[in-house]
């Protein structure tokens, strides 16, 4: 008896396995089937000629939205589905980005998640987290009409993105969490904003120390 279950169990788990795999290679080749390899090759050098951030932005940004640029998309929905907290990352958003942008054959709301995961795989290929943060912060809407964090620095710190302090790029990176909510422009949203700020300043002081 014990043997039959042993064995029962072993090819449960080599369907499960199997399934699994071609489930995943379905999946992630699932974007041919809506967009034409010219628009992804027209992403990726997008992507690839977007320009580069301070380095400082990318350490403040991998603080306020742990392992975004050093782990793909997979393990950060692996790691949602064990821990509960929202999984992203710049792969994803550019993904997630590009089918807001119509770039689809289909309206279908009900297979975007899908083409959307499939596309972020295919982009994670072909670039790397920080490449697709750069292409997000030079299209990023702060709403008002300032697109991209060039013209945000400019319309609130009168400078260039390079020329911000630690805060300042800080506040940036709270602000792509939602524009809407820490507009700094608003006395009531002010204070939010700088009080997110010196949370994730505390952060990377303390990282920096370590």
């Amino acid at each position: 008896m014990k043997k039959k279950l042993f064995k029962l169990f072993k090819i449960g788990f080599v369907l499960f396995i199997t399934f699994s795999i071609g489930g995943y290679m379905v999946i992630r080749n699932y974007w041919k089937k809506y967009i034409p390899a010219t628009e992804i090759a027209k992403l990726v050098l997008e992507i690839k000629n977007a320009e580069h951030l301070p380095d400082v932005f990318y350490k403040l940004y991998e603080i306020e939205q742990s392992s975004s640029l050093n782990k793909d998309l997979t393990y950060r929905i692996w790691k949602e589905s064990i821990t509960g907290n929202h999984a992203s990352s710049p792969s994803n958003q550019v993904a997630r980005i590009s089918l807001i942008n119509n770039r689809l054959k289909t309206r279908d709301k009900r297979v975007k998640p899908y083409i959307e995961y499939s596309l972020a795989l295919k982009i994670e290929e072909e670039t790397n987290q920080r490449e697709c943060l750069n292409w997000i912060a030079e299209r990023y809407d702060f709403t008002h009409q300032v697109i991209g964090v060039k013209n945000l620095a400019f319309q609130i710190y009168a400078k260039e993105i390079d020329k911000l302090n630690e805060r300042e790029l800080a506040s940036v990176i709270i602000m792509m969490k939602n524009p809407m909510l820490y507009n700094p422009r608003k006395k009531n949203r002010l204070k939010l904003l700088n009080s997110e700020v010196d949370k994730l300043m505390k952060q990377y002081q303390e990282r920096t120390l370590e």
